[in-house]
Parts: structure tokens; sequence; C-alpha cells
């Protein structure tokens, strides 16, 4: 019986877990509960790179505690919410950790990321290393010359609106399953290699159409201008001044790029640090005003599809009072610099996406910044 117990542990070894929830591999991160732990093991499963932290850890001050609202409390438990930090004027109100987290877990952003992305786009062009939101790409990327992106000025990239022929329709995955399989999962095939087979379909502007691969090709971009990693840019630009607590990843592609669409890993109060640094960095705030304001009517809160309620910026999604990052199963970084709020939530949701799930966590958001009058 013995032996028999020793064979068995040999062939069957023990489940990769974090935070007491198994992680799957890299592809089965969706399946079962996998997600939950996965969310939060990224570094375990893919290949990354660090984004360094600072000597200096700035401090998030304790305002007076919170109690949540019954319906945002019911929210949180039917949507497997992991993590969800309220500042307000800079102090943290409320600060919450479930489903095996806490203050030391990592949470992937998922999509979140492409804003980032945008931030990091910002600088760069405050830096003078980018010209012009009007320069076309390929003055950047001439290998995509022949391309759908050939001439695509980058402010119809920032504004997911560069025409090129790719299907991500909303709730759904479409050929961005088989982007994400190639660059992320697999990571066995470079961004700008799906970036040059695609053709044009429409013309630049002539309308919306999230598209992952837009925001690929603004952070291909970034790298080309600056000469860095983005890990490294956004390292030097955003976490060292911002005082992160603790360094950050930010997963690889199959050339060993930084996913400007995608999987920046941290934790919440670090991300929760972001968004207060987006907000009162006076070097940012003229970009930030670019990004949170719709470029074109259709752009704007109401307008982008029949029946939904956010507009788009500049790789930033548009309330009527306030702009926030999404990622897929549910992460959310929300600002409202006129209320000086920054809401972060980080979810498990059991499908990439759920419009029932988002118009609650935007009643989520009402119900919180009312309760922190």
């Amino acid at each position: 019986m013995f032996r028999f117990l020793v064979f068995c542990l040999v062939l069957w070894p023990a489940v990769a877990l974090a935070d007491g929830y198994p992680i799957g591999t890299p592809d089965t991160i969706f399946e079962g509960n996998n997600r939950i732990g996965a969310f939060r093991a990224w570094d375990k499963l893919f290949p990354v790179h660090n984004v360094a932290r600072g000597k200096t850890v700035s401090d998030l001050p304790e305002g007076a505690p919170i109690t949540l609202p019954k319906r945002v409390a019911g929210f949180l438990t039917r949507s497997e919410a992991t993590g969800l930090i309220v500042l307000k004027d800079g102090a943290i109100r409320y600060e919450g950790h479930w489903l095996g987290a806490d203050r030391r877990s990592r949470f992937t952003s998922m999509s979140l990321a492409k804003s980032f992305t945008s931030v990091l786009f910002g600088m760069a062009l405050k830096d003078g290393l980018i010209k012009s939101v009007d320069d076309p790409l390929t003055d950047y990327l001439p290998d995509l010359k022949g391309s759908g992106y050939d001439g695509v000025p980058l402010s119809a990239l920032l504004q997911m609106s560069s025409g090129v022929a790719f299907d991500e329709p909303p709730g759904s995955y479409g050929d961005a399953l088989a982007f994400w399989t190639d660059t992320a999962v697999h990571h066995d095939t470079a961004m700008s290699a799906w970036a040059k087979r695609l053709p044009q379909a429409k013309p630049p502007f002539s309308t919306f159409k999230y598209n992952g691969v837009d925001s690929a090709v603004l952070g291909l971009v970034v790298m080309q201008a600056t000469g860095k990693t983005l890990a490294e840019y956004f390292s030097e630009k955003i976490w060292q001044p911002a005082g992160m607590e603790d360094d950050a990843s930010w997963g690889l592609d199959g050339a060993g790029n930084e996913l400007p669409y995608c999987c920046v890993n941290a934790r919440l109060r670090d991300y929760a640090r972001l968004g207060r640094f987006l907000m009162e960095d006076e070097s940012l705030k003229p970009w930030m005003v670019e990004s949170s304001k719709p470029h074109r009517s259709s752009l704007a809160p109401g307008q982008l599809y029949p029946g939904y309620p956010l507009g788009y910026g500049y790789q930033w999604w548009l309330a009527e009072d306030g702009y926030m990052g999404h990622g897929a199963n549910g992460q959310f970084l929300y600002l409202d610099p006129k209320r000086n709020l920054v809401i972060v939530l980080t979810s498990a949701w059991a499908s990439p996406w759920d419009y029932g799930l988002e118009y609650e966590a935007y009643d989520a958001f009402v119900g919180l910044a009312q309760a922190v009058k």
C-alpha cells in the first residue's frame, strides 16, 4: 500500500496553486475556477518583464471607512470580485480582498493595459519622442508599409478607429481569440506579424471598432520611439514616480515585447496609487484631459452602440461623470477627477464579458461615490 501511494505521488504532481486556488496551464486558465488563481499568478504561467518600483513608497492614508451599500455588497458576491479599493481625496475609504486574495496579491489587468499604453504614449509625446498624434504610424513602424495600417494616423489607433479588418465584437472574442492565443497564451507569435497581415476594411476614423491589434501597434510605436521596453518606460515614468510599494510585471509576446493590450500584474493598492497619480501629476494632466474626451461626436457617451452608455477617448472609456479602463472578466480602474475619486475593482467573472455585470459595476461605482461624500 505504501509503495502504491509513493507511485501515485510520482505520477500525480501537486496542482499549482495561487492563494489556495488552482491556476491551471496557459491553455486552461479560463476553465472551471482556474481563473481565480490564474489571474493572480500570471508570473508563474507566462513570461513577463519586471516593472521596477522606486526606493520611496508613497503614503496611502486611511480615511474614514465606509460601509458598503447593500446593492454593492451583493454585486461583489455575485460577480466573484477579488479586490476593491476606493480612494477619496487620496485616502483609502474602503479596501477588501476576497476569494483567497490579500494585500500581497498581484492582480492581472487584462485590457486595462490598453489605457496604460495610452499614458505611455502621452509621455513619449510630451518628451518629444513622438512628434504628433497626426503622424502616420508608419513613420515609426516602416515595416507596416503595405499592410492595412499603412498611413493610418496615430490618433486613429488611439480612438480604436484604424479601419483594419479585425473582428472583436462586443462581449465576444472573434479574431481576438486567435490573436490572444498566438501572442499571449502560446507567445510564439510577434504582434507585428499579426499587424502586417491585416488588410484595410474601412478608411481611418470612419467607425469605432474595438480592436486589440490597434493597441498593440500603439505600444510598438512607443517602444520604437523611446528605444525602451514598455516595462522600462512604465517604471521610469509611472511606477517609480508614483511611489509603488511593489514591483509589477508585464506579459510578453513571441518576440519578447510587452503586450500593450493586456497583462500588467500589480497589487491592488498600487493600481490605486496609479489612478491617483494619473489624476494628480501636473505633467500628465494635459494628456489625461485629451485622453478622457471624445474626439468625434460618434465617440461621445451613449453614441458608440445603440443603448450603450459609454463613449471612447484615447484608449479610455468615457462615462458622464468620469472615465475608466476595462479588462476582461471584470477588471476596472475608474477615475472621477471632479470628485477626486479612484475605484479599482478586480474580478474573476466566469465570462470574458457580461453586460449585466458591467452595468451593475457602474451602479456600484455610483453607490460608492455617494457613500464617500
